[in-house]
């Protein structure tokens, strides 16, 4: 972090105090981030406290994460438990306890395999039409009931009042079927235009349909009625974030940054706010801002690979290669960390990225030995960007690898990959496995 840290200073013991609160607050994802920071102190008595403090916040965050997969598991949501594993074991350091919770998901994965398999088993008799539907309603009735688990127990209290209409458009909504919900919120905002919890779900259809003006206004309505608050336990869900996605889509940039100025600080421990505005300055073309606060946010998130991205992208914009070549490997260095199991999943598009940084031609004068170890950290970033994805390569990856060969003056291997890239030109798998990976980021954002 020496790239970062000598462009910021900072107070380590008035982030130590705000670590503390976070915690007491039930916010241990804020607490640790600060946390971590505070551990980094020159000042030996405020790191020890940070230390200490570190290991408290990532044991509240363990345990709030089995918690839940215990819920989920006694649900039968399998692939929430092991979600919420995944959560875990990211936290844990203690060998005899991973060995315990990585056991524990592989029998979810049996369970998770079993329900699967069963649905290719040969047809039981069939049951009666009653029997089909009171089997409908507790399935539907069990999911959503582990939905709003996941929420604060305040708005979940809300969310579980609702009728049956409300849990059946909630539930289209959740599983990526929003068109299908927004008729039926439509219908209840109707009738009680003052519900946040309707107005809330109603705005999230509508952005996701692709309606964002509409959404800004009972987005609004929703943040009036419940602030500045998180709506889930595990602290990523705003009525603010929501917002400002919508103010994104409409190019917006203005009202985000008059109002998330002090919210978004990467100091609050808001990641989603703290994003939103970074995307807010870098649509609104104020490069000035956008970088300190990006490095700042970087610092402050380091698991949020999308934040290194944008940082990478303004640098490449401003033709800062080498300062983006630094960014962006500091932003893939957490996944590619050896020895532990809960390194966090790797995200191409940095791979990506930085290997396309690498097969740039230096400004300077290069020596044969420095060319040949600048070509092989593109080699192996590009096995380790296959590895992220199961094995599969998408149409930028292969042009990469041929640009490779071609640079290693091995042509005809690259005319090869050449003409593989251009036969998945048009494959929709093969740009889904990008777009699936891809941070929200304005249309406009140089990347």
């Amino acid at each position: 972090m020496g790239f970062l840290k000598k462009l910021f200073g900072g107070d380590p013991r008035k982030d130590l105090e705000k670590a503390r609160a976070f915690l007491a607050q039930g916010r241990p994802d804020r607490a640790l981030d600060l946390a971590r920071d505070v551990a980094a102190s020159s000042d030996a008595e405020v790191a020890g406290a940070g230390r200490e403090l570190v290991t408290q916040a990532r044991r509240a965050l363990i345990d709030n994460a089995l918690g839940m997969a215990k819920e989920a598991e006694a649900s039968e949501f399998w692939e929430d438990a092991l979600e919420w594993l995944d959560r875990a074991v990211e936290q844990i350091e203690d060998t005899e306890e991973q060995a315990r919770i990585l056991a524990w998901r592989e029998r979810l994965e049996a369970a998770l395999e079993a329900s699967e398999a069963e649905e290719w088993e040969e047809p039981k008799p069939q049951a009666s039409p009653e029997d089909l539907l009171d089997a409908d309603d507790l399935d539907v009735d069990g999911h959503f009931t582990a939905l709003v688990d996941m929420m604060e127990d305040e708005i979940g209290r809300l969310y579980a009042a609702q009728g049956d209409d409300f849990r059946n458009a909630y539930l289209d909504l959740y599983d990526g079927r929003p068109e299908q919900a927004l008729p039926v919120l439509s219908s209840l905002v109707e009738r009680n235009p003052q519900d946040p919890v309707l107005r809330f779900e109603r705005g999230r259809a509508l952005l996701f349909t692709g309606d964002p003006a509409s959404a800004r206004t009972d987005l609004e309505f929703a943040w009036q009625a419940w602030g500045d608050v998180y709506l889930d336990r595990a602290g990523t869900l705003t009525v603010a974030s929501e917002w400002g996605e919508a103010l994104l889509a409409l190019s917006e940039p203005g009202p985000i940054l008059d109002k998330l100025e002090g919210p978004a600080h990467p100091g609050t421990g808001q990641p989603e706010l703290t994003s939103v505005y970074a995307r807010a300055l870098l649509q609104a073309e104020r490069y000035d801002e956008a970088e300190p606060f990006l490095l700042k946010a970087m610092e402050h998130f380091p698991s949020r690979p999308e934040l290194g991205m944008m940082a990478a992208g303004l640098l490449m914009h401003q033709e800062r290669y080498g300062d983006a070549v630094q960014c962006l490997e500091m932003v893939i260095a957490p996944s590619c960390a050896s020895g532990s199991c809960g390194a966090p999943r790797k995200f191409p598009p940095a791979f990506r990225a930085l290997a396309g940084l690498y097969l740039k031609e230096p400004e300077g004068e290069e020596t044969d030995k420095q060319r040949q170890a600048r070509l092989q950290r593109v080699d192996e970033l590009l096995t380790q960007l296959r590895g992220a994805l199961g094995g599969g390569m998408a149409r930028e990856d292969m042009l990469l690898q041929a640009e490779l060969y071609s640079r290693r003056g091995q042509e005809a291997e690259a005319v090869l990959w050449r003409e593989k890239a251009e036969q998945v030109a048009s494959s929709a798998d093969q740009l889904d496995v990008v777009k699936s990976e891809a941070p929200k980021m304005a249309a406009d954002t140089p990347i």
